[in-house]
């Protein structure tokens, strides 16, 4: 991928998985505005592994407590399949607990965001993430 200096981040593309559908609404506006990123969105962890069957986005915003199938399954089933092993995965949750968060960092996640978060410190994580993998 092509990266061009004046809009670094112009053709990359972020599924964002929550079941929340005002917290992707901000964070797809936030995204778009920010970063001029292309944004996917899934309501829940099977729409998500379903659009990954078709589509191999440059990061993923991932929740990690939801409905049918939780972002601890989505990154698990993600981490083992060859095709979206090494997609960046940055948690977006509302949980806080030192346990959780070693567990997901052993499972190589590329971000821990606490809500409710600002949207500068959105906008900070995925810029760092894409500057660390994609540059």
């Amino acid at each position: 991928m092509s990266i061009d200096s004046a809009d670094p981040y112009r053709n990359f593309a972020v599924l964002v998985v929550d079941d929340d559908s005002v917290h992707r609404l901000i964070v797809r506006r936030t995204l778009q505005r920010e970063l001029n990123l292309t944004v996917h969105e899934a309501n829940d962890g099977r729409a998500a592994l379903q659009m990954l069957k078709t589509m191999i986005p440059d990061l993923i915003l991932l929740d990690l407590s939801m409905k049918d199938i939780d972002g601890d399954a989505v990154l698990n089933r993600l981490r083992y399949d060859q095709a979206t092993r090494d997609i960046p995965v940055i948690m977006c949750t509302a949980e806080n607990q030192s346990a959780t968060i070693k567990r997901l960092m052993a499972m190589r996640i590329d971000g821990y965001i606490v809500k409710p978060y600002t949207t500068e410190l959105l906008v900070d994580k995925v810029k760092a993430v894409f500057d660390r993998h994609l540059k």
